[in-house]
């Protein structure tokens, strides 16, 4: 399964699979299981299972193609969350269930939860796979997701330590927000270039062309922190999937602002898709641990650690 073309082949299945009607159709609570059986029998939820255990032996930088092409498409299921699952749990010697998996993350929400069947935790070393019907959640609806969103009980504060499950998924929904963002800004440049007012197009006007271009920086920058965590060996390491998910997290923001401004009241109507990648962000940006949560726990171990900043900085990130 290690071929050039899997992200493509990735990008045209989930593009069939997720347009803007289907992932209305999922939010309101509509049937998934013919969507589910279709992943399944694609091999990708094995991508990051071992060769030795039955799946594709992706590493994390292979994989990172599929986690922002995920995002580009808005998927509303927990794909990304159900590779890494099994992944982790196929290097422990567990069974890996067949259906959704959510993953228990430093974080009130947990993205997709109302479509998975089981959630994955990790506690000093110990996975914990339990069905999601016995966890601890309510529903929620608000301007940063559709009632998917689901909400279980609040962690001991930023003193418990990253488990390697968490900084994976840290960087998994770093991945998703980048992707997602590449969508909505050029949703926005498309949109910016073809609105006309006053007799011309309001992409000639120069505060519009300046908020666009400092959100396009921000995606940038997003993208290669989320490049840089995925591109070691071994899974990402704390401080790479903690700095990927701060600037994720803050592009998110900028991205978000920006967008909504240029489409304007046409942009969380019904009838257009802009408010579905928004929304998503937005879930996004709080699943897996905010910006704040990221960077108690960057600075503190960067605090603990007695190498000088920069030499610090160089080895979590490239070795």
């Amino acid at each position: 399964m290690h071929d050039a073309s899997l992200p493509d082949m990735f990008d045209r299945m989930i593009s069939n699979l997720f347009d803007g009607p289907a992932i209305r159709s999922i939010e309101e609570g509509s049937a998934k299981s013919g969507i589910w059986e279709t992943l399944e029998v694609s091999g990708f939820l094995d991508a990051l299972v071992p060769e030795a255990e039955g799946g594709a032996g992706l590493s994390f930088a292979e994989t990172m193609p599929l986690f922002l092409a995920m995002g580009r498409r808005a998927v509303p299921l927990p794909i990304g969350e159900t590779m890494i699952a099994r992944a982790v749990l196929a290097k422990s010697g567990r069974t890996c269930p067949s259906g959704p998996i959510v993953l228990g993350l430093p974080s009130l929400v947990l993205p997709g939860a109302q479509h998975a069947e089981y959630i994955l935790t990790e506690k000093r070393g110990e996975l914990e796979l339990s069905c999601i019907k016995d966890a601890n959640y309510a529903d929620a609806n608000n301007y940063a997701g559709p009632h998917e969103i689901i909400t279980g009980k609040e962690r001991s504060g930023v003193e418990e330590a990253a488990e390697p499950l968490s900084t994976a998924g840290a960087v998994l929904f770093a991945a998703l927000i980048v992707g997602a963002s590449d969508t909505v800004l050029q949703m926005s440049v498309d949109y910016a270039l073809h609105r006309v007012q006053f007799g011309k197009s309001i992409a000639q006007q120069q505060a519009l062309q300046q908020n666009l271009a400092v959100a396009a920086e921000h995606v940038v920058a997003a993208r290669m922190a989320c490049e840089t965590a995925s591109s070691q060996d071994h899974w990402p390491s704390q401080i790479a999937a903690a700095w990927s998910k701060i600037v994720a997290s803050r592009t998110a923001s900028v991205l978000v602002r920006t967008a909504h401004a240029v489409h304007g009241a046409i942009g969380i109507s019904s009838e257009h898709e802009l408010n579905i990648y928004t929304k998503r962000i937005q879930t996004w940006r709080l699943a897996g641990g905010t910006e704040t949560y990221w960077a108690v726990i960057m600075g503190r171990d960067m605090i603990a650690d007695p190498r000088p900043t920069l030499p610090l900085m160089l080895q979590e990130m490239f070795s």
